[in-house]
């Protein structure tokens, strides 16, 4: 593990800033791909007419519950609370200054190292959608935070079609 010194996560939703706190208080450097404009997943982007399905008092970090500024007018709360409220645990434990809003994520490819003794790394290529240009992050470990409601990739592989099993 002391050869890892940077974990690219790659998505900010729920499971991505909580991964990558996790990995920042292990002592990680950490760096965060976003696509959207803000943190959140499937609460920024779809909130409007969306609601927890269940109670708010079970839905929260384990380290942070509601701020009492924040807490929902009713049992359920809607999207746009629960944006807010995820937002509030990102600005809490100041994970924004590791996460890349509004880059979205073109390939990923692991780099053999030229040195026979060292672990591979990735090459995380992405467009920052604010300014149009395509950077290279580099990274020894990757987590995928995409979310379940994410439009997956699913690369052409020679052979898929004769493939008999299922895919993800």
């Amino acid at each position: 593990l002391e050869s890892i010194k940077r974990v690219l996560v790659v998505g900010a939703g729920v499971a991505g800033l909580q991964t990558a706190r996790a990995l920042l208080r292990s002592g990680f450097s950490v760096a965060v791909l976003e696509e959207g404009e803000d943190v959140g997943g499937v609460w920024l982007a779809n909130h409007e007419g969306y609601a927890l399905q269940v109670p708010w008092s079970v839905y929260t970090f384990p380290d942070f519950p509601y701020p009492k500024e924040l807490e929902p007018a009713n049992e359920y709360p809607t999207g746009k609370e629960v944006h807010n409220y995820v937002a509030a645990y990102a600005r809490k434990f100041d994970l924004y200054r590791h996460i890349r809003l509004n880059s979205k994520l073109i390939s990923l490819f692991q780099q053999q190292p030229a040195e026979g003794d060292k672990p591979p790394t990735w090459a995380a290529h992405y467009l920052d959608k604010d300014s149009g240009k395509q950077f290279v992050l580099t990274a020894n470990f990757v987590v995928l935070c995409t979310g379940l409601f994410s439009t997956p990739f699913i690369p052409t592989v020679q052979g898929l079609q004769r493939f008999q099993g299922r895919y993800l």
